[in-house]
């Protein structure tokens, strides 16, 4: 993938991790990954807007595989362009606070505004 980096993989998917601010979405990250992920500039120009991209590499029976996580911030303006990574992403992970409950509410507007482009894709 250009910009991702110049190593090459047998397998590369990515995942865009979405919720309200503070619901721990870094956290989630940070336990999925076993490895502390690498930061990386991901040569592109939404990168610079708050949307952290990292990775993490691994084998196993011989095929090398990366996983990449773009964690976009919860603040509400960056859900206009969360749709753009939704739309490159091979899933999408909905991040809420159970203990806070205006936080699942909002899950359903967060969908609303990624249904349309993992609709027409």
């Amino acid at each position: 993938m250009p910009g991702i980096g110049s190593d090459s993989f047998h397998f590369s998917f990515s995942l865009c991790v979405l919720g309200e601010t503070g619901v721990g979405k870094s956290q989630l990250v940070a336990c999925t990954l076993p490895d502390p992920p690498r930061e990386l500039d991901s040569g592109d120009s939404l990168a610079d807007h708050g949307i952290r991209t990292r990775a993490h590499t691994y084998e196993s029976r011989g095929a090398r595989y990366q996983i990449l996580m773009w964690e976009v911030p919860g603040a509400p303006r960056y859900m206009e362009m969360a749709p753009r990574y939704v739309a490159m992403a091979a899933g999408l992970v909905l991040v809420f606070d159970r203990s806070r409950r205006a936080t699942f509410d909002r899950v359903s507007l967060w969908l609303k505004v990624q249904y349309p482009t993992r609709r027409a894709a």
